[in-house]
């Protein structure tokens, strides 16, 4: 199983290295020469107001544990997190937040914060794809069982999060993964930990302001990316309504955290040439897009390297 683990990103590189072969090439290196700067300047300032919101709504999750993180200290963990979690497959490095906590707050609580604040972007992502695919289907020509996937996909998840919500349906299916993997000197500080997360899990839902803010933050920081994106098309000179993105990008954000990719490479450029396909816009365009989306990503990501580098996590 762990072996197979490691081999599951190579399916995002193969999807990409084939979307290579089958695209006009030329076509997405003549829209990066005739790139604007001035969008990609544009969306890199919209960088400050989204990490504002992120780390403000990560503090909307901590505040119940009755425990003061600074805005500086906020700002580190969230942009170093964000640089471990692009280089991760289903960006699970942003669990790394959780170690920034540790001298405040015990590793499994810490952990509760981050894995909440997850689920709820997961959560709000999903009702925006969904919303988006009602809009799509209804205004566009689509011959493709995509909307029927991410349905799918939608109730497998709000079914695992009901599941896993319950410690001792967590507990029951994951003592046979404990016992059999987990060397006996790390038993008793993985089992402490275990309970102090759902100890967590339980204190946040009981303070439903805490979710309900934490909700209304998510969706202003995804709008907030949504915007990003618009600019970063506007930067390569597709012509594409800002409604229209908005309704697609939430779905293609869903299929980029499919661990089967780092970085949404290959699954990111599956997603909008379809989408693209849908409302008349070429593949060459659909991957000069994703390939921009993917180096603002990776350039942004350096501060969160340097940080990382600088402040370095002993786990």
């Amino acid at each position: 199983m762990k072996n197979i683990s490691k081999f599951l990103p190579l399916f995002g590189l193969i999807i990409f290295v084939y979307i290579l072969s089958k695209t006009n090439l030329s076509l997405v290196k003549q829209t990066f020469l005739q790139m604007n700067p001035v969008f990609w300047l544009a969306a890199f300032l919209m960088i400050l107001p989204s990490l504002f919101i992120k780390t403000l709504k990560w503090k909307q999750l901590i505040n119940p544990f009755k425990v003061k993180l600074g805005w500086k200290e906020g700002f580190k963990a969230w942009i170093a997190a964000f640089f471990i979690g692009l280089i991760t497959p289903g960006r699970v490095g942003d669990l790394a937040r959780a170690l920034y906590l540790k001298e405040k707050l015990a590793t499994g609580k810490a952990l509760t914060t981050v894995v909440v604040d997850r689920v709820i972007d997961i959560l709000v992502l999903m009702t925006l794809s969904a919303v988006g695919l009602i809009y799509i289907l209804s205004n566009f020509t689509v011959n493709s069982r995509a909307p029927v996937f991410i349905a799918i996909m939608f109730l497998l998840f709000i079914a695992a999060v009901a599941f896993f919500l319950k410690k001792e349906r967590a507990e029951k299916l994951l003592k046979p993964l404990y016992n059999f993997f987990v060397p006996a000197k790390y038993k008793n500080k993985l089992k402490a930990s275990f309970g102090d997360f759902y100890n967590g899990i339980n204190l946040l839902r009981r303070n439903k302001v805490a979710m309900i803010k934490a909700g209304l933050l998510s969706f202003f920081a995804w709008w907030i990316v949504s915007l990003q994106y618009y600019l970063l098309a506007k930067a390569m000179n597709i012509t594409i309504n800002y409604f229209v993105l908005f309704m697609i990008f939430p779905t293609i954000l869903l299929v980029e955290i499919i661990p089967i990719s780092i970085s949404g490479l290959g699954t990111r450029d599956a997603t909008l040439i379809l989408f693209f396909s849908f409302i008349g816009l070429s593949a060459s365009a659909a991957v000069a897009l994703s390939l921009s989306i993917l180096i603002f990503s990776y350039i942004y990501s350096l501060v969160g390297l340097f940080i990382w580098i600088r402040n370095p996590i002993k786990l």
